[in-house]
């Protein structure tokens, strides 16, 4: 079992969740998150919004290849 943590934009949140429920990984938390860098890192990162979402699936090994994949 692995988990997968996902940073995203707060409207990236429901398309990230049906994109892993497609590939039958099911369980999830979420939650609201702030981005806390300066302009400049947030700048470097290409994450210009601070308001995120924070997403934790867990997933088995053999999943995590595909998964990343489809998230890339």
């Amino acid at each position: 079992m692995k988990v997968l943590v996902v940073i995203c934009d707060r409207n990236l949140t429901e398309k990230i969740l049906k994109l892993l429920d497609e590939m039958n990984v099911f369980y999830h938390i979420s939650c609201y998150a702030k981005g806390t860098a300066n302009s400049k890192i947030l700048s470097y990162f290409g994450l210009a919004e601070t308001e995120k979402e924070l997403v934790l699936s867990f997933i088995n090994q053999e999943k995590v290849e595909k998964v990343m994949a489809s998230l890339g």
